[in-house]
């Protein structure tokens, strides 16, 4: 079609141009929040310096987005929020270390609290992005703040320096000067997490308020003795710090310290068997380190490096991660009642038979791995973990099926995952038997090379729940069983396309229905 006449549309002056965004910006008072950010992001993106030439425009901006802000009728929620400010544009914030902050502050009672109702409160109100949670969409994992809200923090909150210092992750800070922690008596977590500094000023002494130390992967190689003079502290985060090599006998000095983190140092050669006194310790990370426990050492060891048995000692531990380089004895772990979460690491060069027999006691546990634990078939350990949410299992030489573990039993079991059974062929019948499993979401088998089929047939009533199934390399695994068409809660079948293309089907319409709900996983991935 073309037009009668042609009119040249010339371009608007800077007063016409705003006075017509003003008048549109009006109209979008009500906006979410998310909405704003949306706008104010496009005029960022069309001119850098927008936010500087118009500082008194975007004040006014500002106010529709802080009516979320505003709406946050707790203080301590606000303040929660404020914290953002320490992160860079976008970033992916890590849930729980956030909310560790919130702990050392105040702001939250606990883990609980700050997961399921502030979280959710702040993503309610469009203020923070989730971007990752559990499959069962109740765990809140990573989450970001939008650039301009982002920019809102830091115009709402004068970040006062006594009661946060947080280096930028990725930046190049190296050192912190022996003097610039004079003024800062009052700070209460100190976080150089992701950073390359090498060592901490001796001048640390000085914060004698301080709750929470975060090293988190750092090259910092040695901890200052002043360090261990900060009786306050309840966390100390060393973990993915490569460089350092040991925790020596003054870490009995931090009477005070519930969470002590060294997962994944590769050059820790040395823990003192003084973290026995460690009496409010309620979680111990030491998973994949150099250093590995065995069960017991003679008295005469000259370095008094601590065992299995010292830790059993912290009787208040609720998250234990240990590597071991012994054989464990029968009963070990029992003392330790108020443990929800249990991972042990076996060295390559030890085979344990069996996990003690003690764990019975543990009536608290919500999640356990056990890697290169070779678990006998028959002792039906798991089935008195009623509590029991999370279960990993992780290389096993000779276990042929999982029936005689009592897992059927477990009615608030959500996660299962079987990874590298080199000899496992199948899961057992009880994984197609009516009221088993009535809560399980998430099904991952990977890499089992001898296993053939998951059950013969899943029967009505049984996996109600179940959402995600993973398959991957399990390459003799050439039927599915019958029944998996009839789960209405099925969300995913995701697997590698070679064994996704071998299965043999007993029919075109199940092959059709499944084949709408596959996802595949590329050969170099995990998930």
């Amino acid at each position: 079609m073309k037009a009668d006449k042609t009119i040249k549309m010339k371009r608007l002056s800077d007063e016409e141009g705003w006075e017509l965004f003003s008048r549109e910006a009006l109209r979008l008072r009500d906006s979410t929040s998310s909405q704003w950010a949306y706008i104010l992001n496009q005029l960022k993106a069309i001119d850098p310096l927008f936010y500087r030439i118009h500082e008194a425009i975007l004040m006014e901006l500002f106010k529709s987005l802080k009516y979320s802000y505003d709406a946050l009728k707790a203080y301590e929620l606000r303040l929660c929020f404020l914290y953002l400010a320490a992160y860079r544009e976008e970033e992916e914030i890590d849930a729980d270390q956030l909310i560790q902050v919130w702990l050392a502050e105040g702001l939250v009672k606990s883990r609980e609290e700050g997961r399921y109702s502030f979280l959710k409160v702040l993503e309610d109100r469009c203020l923070v992005e989730i971007v990752a949670k559990e499959d069962n969409c109740l765990d809140i994992w990573k989450l970001k703040i939008h650039d301009v809200l982002k920019d809102m923090t830091v115009h709402i909150a004068e970040v006062d320096q006594n009661t946060l210092f947080h280096a930028v992750s990725g930046s190049v800070v190296e050192v912190v000067p022996e003097g610039f922690l004079e003024k800062l008596n009052m700070l209460k977590v100190f976080d150089l997490s992701n950073t390359p500094i090498t060592f901490l000023p001796k001048s640390i002494h000085q914060l004698k308020h301080l709750l929470y130390l975060l090293l988190y992967n750092t090259q910092a190689k040695v901890i200052p003795d002043q360090t261990f003079d900060l009786s306050r502290m309840h966390l100390l985060d060393l973990s993915f710090s490569p460089l350092i090599k040991s925790i020596p006998s003054m870490i009995k000095k931090l009477k005070c310290l519930q969470i002590l983190q060294l997962t994944y140092c590769y050059d820790l050669e040395f823990v003192s068997c003084d973290i026995s006194q460690l009496t409010r310790l309620e979680e111990l990370d030491m998973w994949n380190t150099l250093f590995a426990f065995s069960w017991e050492l003679t008295d005469g060891r000259e370095l008094k490096e601590a065992s299995l048995q010292d830790v059993c000692k912290l009787l208040r531990l609720k998250r234990l991660r240990l590597t071991l380089k012994s054989l464990v004895e029968e009963e070990m772990v029992g003392s330790v009642v108020e443990i929800h979460e249990l991972w042990l690491l076996w060295m390559p060069e030890v085979r344990q038979t069996h996990l003690p027999s003690d764990m019975r006691a543990m009536q608290k546990l919500e999640r356990v791995h056990p890697y290169g634990c070779d678990i006998e078939p028959t002792t039906d350990l798991f089935s008195e973990l009623r509590n029991l949410k999370y279960l990993k299992l992780n290389s096993s030489q000779i276990l042929l099926t999982l029936s005689g573990l009592g897992l059927g039993r477990l009615s608030n079991l959500k996660k299962i995952v079987i990874e590298e059974y080199l000899q496992l062929k199948d899961l057992g019948e009880e994984f197609g038997r009516r009221g088993c499993f009535p809560r399980l979401c998430k099904l991952k088998l990977w890499m089992l090379p001898s296993l053939e089929s998951l059950c013969s047939s899943i029967r009505e009533g049984s996996l109600l729940m179940l959402q995600n199934l993973v398959i991957f390399r399990c390459m003799n695994v050439k039927v599915l069983p019958s029944g998996l068409y009839y789960l209405k809660s099925l969300g995913q079948i995701r697997g590698d396309k070679e064994w996704w293309n071998e299965i043999n089907w007993e029919d075109e319409e199940m092959k059709k229905h499944l084949h709408a709900k596959y996802v595949e996983i590329p050969d170099n991935n995990n998930v």
